[in-house]
């Protein structure tokens, strides 16, 4: 068992009244913890529990992740109390002065549409996930003032 790591922690499962003790875990690179657990009279069977873990002490568990941006990065860290607290009153100062930006709304159509109509003039999307700024971009332009023009 990791230093660290209590190895007297109890963990119900399945409702099936068993108690199990943690035989081996593991963190990654999020600071999840990863748990193994020997489950009674199971053959070959694990639990695996995650936890996020605050990035700055690496141990506090419960933490949650922030997004912010400066400049023209964006950033992303996982933090638990305090350290989430310390953050919000770094950047309170900040934030009372500043404008708030929105997102600018696209011209329309369903991700779906929007897709479809990438790959029918030629440009590469994937299935799954957000649309590039880029690529939206280029529907949003074809699609001002009720154009169809393709890109």
């Amino acid at each position: 068992m990791r230093a660290g790591y209590p190895s007297d922690t109890r963990l119900g499962y399945g409702g099936l009244g068993h108690t199990l003790t943690p035989n081996s875990y593991q963190t990654n690179s999020s600071n999840s913890i990863k748990l193994g657990l020997a489950i009674p009279n199971e053959r070959k069977r694990m639990a695996t529990i995650t936890r996020k873990v605050d990035d700055l002490d690496e141990k506090t568990e419960g933490a949650e992740t922030v997004r912010f941006a400066l400049g023209d990065r964006t950033f992303e860290i996982d933090l638990a109390e305090p350290n989430m607290s310390k953050l919000a009153q770094a950047l309170d100062p900040f934030i009372a002065k500043a404008r708030e930006i929105t997102k600018k709304a696209s011209i329309g159509g369903s991700t779906q549409v929007v897709r479809d109509w990438l790959r029918a003039n030629g440009h590469d999307i994937g299935d799954k996930g957000r649309i590039p700024e880029d690529k939206q971009a280029l529907y949003d332009a074809a699609h001002a003032n009720g154009a169809a023009a393709s890109a």
